[in-house]
């Protein structure tokens, strides 16, 4: 016969002792979570009103767009490299 390892321990309070919720836990309470942040938001759903864009800065979008459907991309690697080309580039510029 197997020996009890709490032989203090009665039968019914071991039982007790493995609930099947958190013996703490309060139930849950209904609208508890309203308004709260979504943890795991929709990337693809803005909540955020949307932007008026300028002609010119919608053009420059569209042709970035244009560009990188074509293939026509830097890898951020590349750019790394040329952006201190670009800061002396533009800190030699004289000032108008």
């Amino acid at each position: 016969m197997d020996e009890d390892p709490h032989p203090s321990v009665t039968k019914d309070v071991a039982a007790r002792r493995r609930p099947t919720q958190h013996p703490i836990a309060l139930p849950g309470v209904p609208g508890y979570g309203e308004g709260m942040v979504d943890p795991k938001p929709d990337p693809m759903v803005s909540n955020e009103e949307e932007v008026e864009v300028g002609a010119a800065i919608a053009a420059a979008i569209d042709r970035g767009m244009r560009a990188a459907n074509e293939g026509r991309v830097v890898t951020s690697e590349e750019v790394r490299k040329l952006i201190p080309q670009w800061i002396f580039k533009f800190s030699t510029q004289n000032q108008r």
